[in-house]
C-alpha cells in the first residue's frame, strides 16, 4: 500500500494451518481423555521509507505448536 505524500510503502501478510482443527476432530475420535493439538502460523510486515535514500524495516515471525491436551473429567 503506497502513500504517495512520504514515499512509504506498507505491506502485510499472514497464513493460519487447519492442520490443528483437523487433528482435534479426527484426534477426539480415536483417542480417549486427551485430544491432539497443533497449531501452525505465520506472518510478515514490511516497511520501506524515503525517495532518495531506501530504508526498510521487515518483520518475520511464526508458531508452531505440537502436543496433547488432558481433557478435564467431572
Amino acid at each position: 500500500m503506497p502513500i504517495e505524500k512520504t514515499g512509504t510503502n506498507i505491506a502485510v501478510a499472514g497464513r493460519v494451518s487447519y492442520t490443528g482443527l483437523e487433528l482435534s476432530l479426527v484426534g477426539k475420535a480415536l483417542a480417549a481423555n486427551s485430544t491432539p493439538v497443533a497449531d501452525f502460523y505465520d506472518y510478515q510486515a514490511r516497511r520501506a521509507e524515503g525517495r532518495p535514500r531506501h530504508l526498510r524495516l521487515l518483520a518475520f515471525g511464526s508458531s508452531d505448536l505440537v502436543g496433547s491436551r488432558a481433557d478435564e473429567t467431572r
